[in-house]
Order: structure tokens, then sequence, then C-alpha cells
């Protein structure tokens, strides 16, 4: 059971390097026969990574290349991680919350996420 803070989206016209991260890790998992029913894992986007969970129209208006994370969500989502976005992050940056990609909830904030899922066993993983 992990819980992964994703704070950063570098290089806008590139999947983001943390959520390829958290695609590596499933596929560690795999290769170490651990069954796909043990592993829980929660993804939180907070501070600039929140940009990445927009939906591919704005995401194209703000930065002029499409998504290259939402194949990356879709694949996660059917794997069974549950995606996140801080809503206090969402707020500061101004992003609509009824404009991110389908597969991504958002949460109160980050923190209480964090600390909630940490509170029932979750190790904390930050990229």
């Amino acid at each position: 059971h992990i819980v992964i803070d994703i704070k950063t989206n570098d290089k806008p016209d590139e999947a983001n390097q943390p959520l390829l991260k958290v695609a590596r890790l499933l596929n560690l998992l795999e290769m170490g026969k651990v069954p796909r029913k043990q592993v829980k894992i929660i993804c939180v986007f907070q501070n600039l990574a929140a940009f990445a969970a927009m939906d591919d129209r704005r995401y194209e208006d703000k930065y002029k290349v499409a998504n290259p994370n939402t194949p990356i969500f879709k694949a996660l989502e059917k794997a069974g991680v549950q995606l996140f976005v801080c809503g206090q992050s969402l707020r500061a940056r101004e992003i609509d919350a009824k404009k991110l990609n389908k597969p991504i909830k958002v949460a109160l904030s980050a923190i209480t996420l964090i600390t909630t899922y940490q509170l029932r066993g979750y190790a904390l993983l930050s990229l």
C-alpha cells in the first residue's frame, strides 16, 4: 500500500517523469510476482504537477501540445491506481476542477489525502 506525492511537471511537452516512475513501480511489482490484487497505489498531484491533471483541451490551450500524460492516466487507472489532484493546488493555479482528465478525482488537499492514507498504513513515496 503506497500513497505517492507528485509535485513536478518539469517538461510539459513530455510525459510527467514521476508519473512514469509510478508505471515502472507497477511493472517491477509485477516482475516480482506481487499479485495485482495486493497492490494498492494512490497518487496525488499537487503544486505544479496539478497542471498535468488537466484534460487534453485545457492542457493544449496552456502548453500548445496534447497532454502526454493522458495515455498513462488511462493505463494506471486500468491497473487499479487511484489518481487524485490537490484541490488547493487547483485553486491556487486557477485550474477548473471540472476540466480534468477523466480518471482524476479532486481531493480536498494533498496534505489531508496523504496523512489519511498514512494513518491507514500506506507508505509515502514522494516523487
